[in-house]
């Protein structure tokens, strides 16, 4: 993909002056509008004399739901869809995890630290038992008399620590990888394709990590580059399939002339790679570290290896945060281009301010 230096899309100067006051602004407005608006307690007889009933959000349409512990056809016991997130034990990665258990995946909590990760795990089934007890309580029935609660009828899925994942380790991602291939491999007695990876970790410091990189921009693009290489067979393994709806699954995809065609895939697996609005402050024509001084220099581009060589070492680039975001982007359409005709569906997702 070829970034000219004229690209307003990625100019910081004009990001700067006109998006990032609208941003601020609009984020204030939703946070005052959020306290304006926040809901009044009412106490159960109260719900009920106002025909107030709890009602679960529907399940995404986007993602798979296991909604029966059995095979229609033969009756035989059916696993429940496989997921993983990376920076799971806490923030954002907690939540996506916890979302993803309550619509019934088996989701494998990838951090560095066991204890941690096993004390999220811990977590998670303990705010989904406790979520299903009071669903139970709590279960109203509708004018017929029947159920009305959709929770009960969900089957929830469940959390698992597999093993360490450090993404500034290149080889504790592939011992991760060769863990998940011993559990999860199609030899195996538990073998699973693997439906939805969520490259979610990162941090935002630099330093140098033991394989020599830049270690904001190993840990939050490289580590995961290698993830999802190496965890991609597993995905396209997957058989679970989501149809189109009115056209809003249809994917983009970029040929090698770099003409963008519309195609309706059924989706298969998904990668959702978690970017910033940073990434539009790393801009296409800045030079790097030793060359900002050297006017003679020419300006270097997004696809030019020596900039991203520069991303990744040590020392050259001011600010690899921005830059390893950018990645992720650019990652996202490519796994697109590569995969999206095998029913791969990559994402890259701004959480925004959170």
């Amino acid at each position: 993909m070829n970034i000219g230096t004229s690209a307003p899309y990625y100019a910081r100067d004009d990001f700067s002056s006109k998006f990032a006051p609208l941003s601020l602004f609009w984020t204030a407005a939703a946070h005052f509008l959020k306290f304006l608006l926040r809901p009044v307690p009412l106490s159960a007889g109260q719900r009920i004399g106002l025909g107030l009933q709890h009602r679960s959000l529907p399940p995404s349409k986007l993602l798979p739901v296991r909604t029966s512990e059995f095979n229609n056809k033969n009756k035989e016991p059916c696993p429940p869809p496989l997921a993983i997130v990376t920076g799971s034990n806490t923030g954002i990665g907690f939540e996506t995890s916890l979302a993803l258990v309550e619509r019934g995946y088996h989701v494998i909590v990838a951090c560095r630290s066991r204890s941690k990760g096993q004390a999220a795990v811990d977590r998670i089934h303990r705010h989904v038992a406790a979520a299903a007890t009071t669903a139970a309580t709590n279960t109203l029935s509708d004018a017929t008399g029947s159920s009305s609660s959709s929770l009960l009828s969900m089957r929830t899925g469940t959390a698992e620590f597999l093993h360490p994942l450090d993404l500034s380790s290149l080889a504790s991602v592939r011992e991760f990888c060769r863990r998940f291939q011993e559990t999860y491999g199609t030899n195996t007695n538990t073998a699973a394709p693997l439906h939805i990876l969520v490259n979610n970790a990162g941090i935002n410091y630099s330093g140098t990590s033991e394989d020599g990189m830049d270690l904001c921009f190993q840990t939050n693009f490289v580590g995961h580059f290698l993830l999802t290489k190496l965890l991609m067979p597993h995905l396209l393994q997957s058989k679970q399939q989501q149809k189109p709806h009115n056209g809003e699954h249809t994917t983009s995809i970029i040929d090698n002339n770099n003409h963008s065609t519309d195609k309706l895939t059924l989706e298969r697996c998904r990668v959702v790679n978690l970017s910033s609005v940073t990434h539009h402050f790393a801009r296409a024509d800045e030079r790097h570290g030793r060359d900002s001084d050297n006017d003679s220099a020419p300006p270097s581009r997004h696809d030019d290896p020596k900039w991203w060589i520069g991303c990744a070492t040590p020392g050259v680039s001011d600010n690899t945060y921005r830059e390893s975001k950018l990645a992720s982007i650019l990652f996202s359409m490519e796994l697109n281009r590569l995969f999206a005709s095998q029913g791969l569906r990559s994402i890259a997702v701004n959480p925004g301010s959170v």
